[in-house]
């Protein structure tokens, strides 16, 4: 029997999982060591896989109030010219994440969150307790149980933010991808007039905070042969985030992602880089699995139920990780005649080959989890 369950990480993944545990009646305590939950503003990407998991913890609905689905995905060059476009075969849901974030902590007792504090490394736990690691791409949880896992870089920079202002038509539930260049920049529909918005630069902003008001004149005046309408999105925003973009190689984490009474979940095991803008999704779908494990084999060992919930993730969070990583090498080519070459072939490339790469996001494994009742 789990008698409690201490969680380090109050991002979606910890969140999410207290939620799955609250839900359940099982006893935890969520850690958060920043001294209030808060999120920056920027776009989240849900796919339809995980509807079906928001649906059964009452969130689905109130979800979706929060944005609009993506109908289409469009690929351009720097003048808008339409590269490639395809209708997605299941519509995703494009969100603000700072409110789904908000959404998730209205629902969360706040009895059992404590805030301005780390999990401590050395705190010994009861023989019916559990540590779960979802404290992100840098975790300390994961740093006490393997020393030796790198972090792999990009050399690429994510900047990101949300602008309201109005577009054509065209840009309603749309994913806009701009390419070419060796630089890319994104216009994704969030709901209304709001749309957020991603661009990737070579270089490092590792552990450096840029003022959005220097990102902004930074990125108007890289982006100035661009068609307008990216300076107009760019100027229309009044936050502006960075992030040097890193993953872990999967070849380089094969092992078990628990340890005794410990295990890891979200980016604090697989994290990814956000060309396939699943994340967030996969975390969802961590602590989903988890939880369900945890509750179906309540007089099991933890070995056992940590062993199936790797089993039934690592498979599809490797392609992800692997698949993104390649996708966002291939939109950026240094070279002239390779960045043509690029554009040539994404325009050439049959759509149904676009859906194949995407597929693996939408595979789920676990659809027997979903039809078991919660106790």
């Amino acid at each position: 029997m789990i008698h409690h369950v201490h969680i380090a990480g109050a991002g979606i993944a910890g969140l999410f999982m207290a939620l799955c545990l609250q839900q359940q009646g099982v006893a935890f305590t969520l850690y958060e060591q920043s001294p209030d939950i808060s999120y920056n503003e920027v776009g989240l990407g849900l796919s339809s896989n995980v509807f079906p998991i928001l649906d059964k913890l009452g969130l689905l609905a109130s979800t979706r109030l929060l944005g609009d689905d993506i109908l289409h995905f469009r690929f351009a060059d720097k003048q808008l010219e339409p590269v490639k476009e395809f209708a997605l075969h299941a519509p995703a849901l494009s969100i603000n994440r700072k409110q789904f974030h908000q959404l998730l902590y209205r629902h969360l007792d706040k009895s059992n969150l404590k805030l301005n504090t780390r999990f401590p490394l050395s705190h010994t736990v009861g023989s019916n307790e559990i540590i779960i690691g979802a404290d992100g791409i840098h975790s300390a949880i994961r740093g006490r149980m393997y020393s030796g896992i790198p972090i792999r870089s990009s050399g690429q920079v994510l900047w990101r933010g949300i602008a309201c202002m109005p577009l054509p038509e065209e840009f309603k539930q749309s994913y806009f991808d701009i390419i070419g260049g060796n630089m890319r920049f994104a216009i994704v529909h969030i709901r209304g007039n709001h749309y957020s918005w991603y661009a990737i630069t070579e270089g490092s902003t590792d552990k450096v905070i840029v003022p959005s008001a220097a990102a902004r004149q930074m990125l108007m005046k890289l982006f100035s042969h661009y068609h307008p309408v990216v300076n107009m999105i760019i100027h229309a925003t009044d936050n502006i985030y960075c992030n040097y973009l890193q993953d872990i190689k999967p070849s380089d984490r094969r092992v078990p992602w628990f340890q005794d009474n410990t295990v890891l979940m979200g980016d604090a095991i697989h994290p990814a880089t956000p060309n396939l803008a699943n994340g967030a999704c996969l975390a969802i779908e961590d602590a989903f699995v988890l939880s369900r494990l945890m509750q179906q084999h309540i007089g099991g060992s933890f070995d056992s139920i940590f062993s199936q919930y790797q089993q039934l993730r690592e498979e599809k969070v490797n392609r992800i990780v692997q698949q993104s990583w390649y996708l966002g090498k291939l939109m950026h080519q240094p070279n002239r005649m390779l960045d043509k070459a690029m554009i040539m072939g994404t325009r050439l490339t049959p759509a149904f080959l676009f859906k194949k790469i995407y597929a693996p996001v939408l595979h789920t494994g676990y659809k027997s989890l979903m039809s078991a009742e919660v106790i």
